[in-house]
């Protein structure tokens, strides 16, 4: 017996030992770098380094996808009994059931983050019907499928339809719904993590992203393995559940050294199998119940002790935290936007949703965005002015490696331009290139695994990206060549920018002036104190966000520098650099309306205001 089971997980366990050997001497035959591919040695100990770290993501994703698969189950069982009981819903939605499968449902996240924000209702709506489908069909085909002898002897008896369905069918149904079970919790988890693509503040999702932004490949790689071991646990807890629920499926005993198949063995289980399925269930509610409590608790505890006492800002940012955002964090951590009377809100970072666009629509008081988007808005008609400049300067460069080759822009004419899609950013590479006398010719290429990774890759040859990840790169040891924007006729411009609507603007005057004032300070303060300002910056974000405490400081340090100009309050944006700009990318031709015709007039006063950082 003992020889069986050894030989069964050995042949489980072979082919993962043999993947991560052949991992492991490839890596080191290829030489291939870390940040590229890892090898399982670096990716166990990132798991074991950053444990508590991802367990604590790990916690939110496993929330998410235990409840949408509960949501999933219940909802699929249940559309399934109406299936069956009302043949006209059947014909009627069975079609739209089989071509709702064919829409990807991540498409619909953003939609999902305007219609519901982003707690967690979109995330496990997103997760249930990932469930959905599998669950339903497997449960339709389970209860048609059960015994038409017991049916028709129960209907010979009188019995109602639904007392067939009761006492029949769906006893029958559920190894067929089991089996749907099983298939949907592989995918909770991952749809878990697609929904946290809407925006959250923790999850294996968030993980990555920080992972990523931090180059910190092997944490990736951690993070992919404890996604894994999610689903497989998930699967086994349906798996646990269905072999107490249905027991006869898989019970069997030796009587008299025979095998005796679960239906003779059924006796000898009846007397405790009832305990144990009640037991079990009791302990799975509970410990379900418990681990929502646990939760949810505290948050609420605290948002009811607020409640009525402070005014709500919402703010969203155009990226996860960077030291472009210190300012902001060094006011929260001091304490001075509550003491103000401010409850500030930070929403989470999403790809899915511009912050321009919830500002518009008033789901948040103030967004972060580029003056490139802002353009943009306000050809578009969407209503958002800017109101602060982070910086009192743009640092935006073109770069590539430094191989030798490359001397001046113009130096990379008819090579490959990754763009991730940057607001008229091709435009604006073709008039450097043009301004130090090449051509302006290359192959555009988007890119989706970011500029310095499709670089250092080899994918594009060169791109263009904030100053600040630049000096990022150069502080991990990256070989680039760098060719400031602004030094290669493209005109100074404020990037990024606080931005609020119109609207908002005359209805919360005095709130989003006290917040942009207090938010002045904040920044004022990381100018004159970087050192403590980037200590605030991670305290005030989720732990990992910022894993190399030196890399932080020197960025700091650099961006202390570039907040304002010499004896100049931040924030200030002035009209000849806003008119500097329209004028360029009026003249080049590089804006265009709804129909695709070149924009010719763009008030730019229309853009921008400094009325919130104005004295009284």
């Amino acid at each position: 017996m003992r020889r069986r089971y050894l030989q069964a997980y050995a042949s489980m366990f072979l082919p993962f030992v043999a993947l991560l050997l052949f991992w492991e001497l490839f890596d080191h035959v290829s030489q291939i770098s870390p940040l590229l591919l890892p090898t399982p040695i670096q990716v166990i100990n990132a798991l074991i380094h950053n444990w508590f770290l991802i367990f604590d993501h790990m916690l939110q994703t496993l929330q998410e996808a235990l409840i949408g698969l509960v949501a999933g189950a219940c909802c699929g069982l249940t559309f399934a009994i109406f299936m069956y009981l009302l043949p006209t819903i059947r014909k009627a939605f069975s079609p739209l059931l089989i071509v709702s499968q064919t829409i990807p449902i991540i498409v619909l996240a953003p939609l999902f983050r305007l219609w519901f924000g982003i707690d967690l209702s979109p995330k496990v709506i997103l997760v249930a019907m990932f469930c959905f489908f599998p669950i339903t069909i497997a449960s339709i085909d389970g209860i048609e499928s059960s015994s038409k002898k017991l049916d028709e002897l129960m209907q010979s008896m009188n019995a109602s339809r639904w007392q067939c369905l009761w006492y029949v069918r769906l006893p029958g149904a559920l190894p067929a719904f089991f089996s749907g079970l099983r298939i949907a919790a592989t995918y909770a988890v991952t749809a878990a993590i697609f929904s946290e693509v809407i925006g959250a503040e923790k999850g294996l999702e968030i993980f990555i992203q920080y992972a990523v932004n931090a180059r910190a490949t092997d944490q990736v790689f951690a993070a992919v393995f404890v996604t894994s071991l999610l689903s497989l646990l998930l699967f086994a807890l349906v798996l646990l559940l269905e072999r107490c629920m249905l027991p006869w499926r898989y019970n069997s005993v030796q009587l008299h050294g025979k095998h005796v198949s679960a239906s003779s063995s059924l006796d000898t289980q009846k007397k405790k199998l009832p305990f144990l399925n009640t037991t079990f269930v009791i302990i799975a509610v509970a410990a379900f119940i418990a681990f929502l409590l646990h939760q949810y608790a505290p948050e609420r505890a605290f948002l009811g002790n607020t409640q009525g006492k402070m005014q709500k800002l919402v703010l969203v940012p155009e990226m996860e935290p960077t030291p472009n955002h210190t300012g902001i964090y060094v006011a929260q951590q001091k304490g001075w936007y509550r003491q103000a009377g401010i409850d500030l809100q930070i929403l989470p970072f999403s790809s899915t949703v511009l912050p321009d666009t919830l500002v518009a629509n008033g789901q948040a008081d103030i967004g972060i965005s580029t003056t490139e988007q802002i353009v943009l808005d306000k050809i578009a008609g969407q209503p958002v002015i800017s109101i602060a400049a982070i910086t009192a300067h743009n640092d935006d460069a073109c770069f590539t490696l430094d191989k030798g080759n490359i001397t001046r822009l113009r130096d990379l004419d008819g090579k490959k331009f990754g763009e991730e899609g940057v607001a008229y950013e091709e435009g604006i590479m073709r008039e450097a290139l043009q301004y130090d006398g090449g051509k302006g010719d290359f192959q555009k290429i988007i890119i989706t695994t970011g500029t310095l990774q499709a670089v250092l890759t080899g994918e594009v040859d060169f791109s263009c990206e904030y100053g600040l990840s630049i000096r990022e790169a150069l502080y991990k040891g990256m070989k680039l060549k760098v060719f400031p924007l602004t030094e290669y006729g493209v005109p100074d411009y404020y990037t990024p920018n606080f931005i609020t609507s119109p609207s908002l603007l005359k209805e919360k005057f005095k709130l989003l002036k006290n917040f942009m004032q207090i938010t002045q300070r904040g920044y004022e303060f990381a100018r004159n104190e970087p050192e403590a300002a980037a200590h605030l910056l991670m305290q005030g974000t989720a732990a990992g966000t910022f894993p190399d405490t030196g890399l932080l400081e020197n960025v700091q340090a650099y961006l202390s520098h570039r907040y304002t100009d010499p004896g100049q309050p931040w924030g200030i944006q002035k009209k000849r650099v806003w008119d500097a700009y329209i004028h360029f990318v009026l003249a080049k031709g590089l804006l265009r309306d709804k129909q695709n015709r070149p924009v010719k007039q763009l008030d730019a006063s229309s853009l921008f205001t400094n009325i919130c950082l104005q004295p009284g």
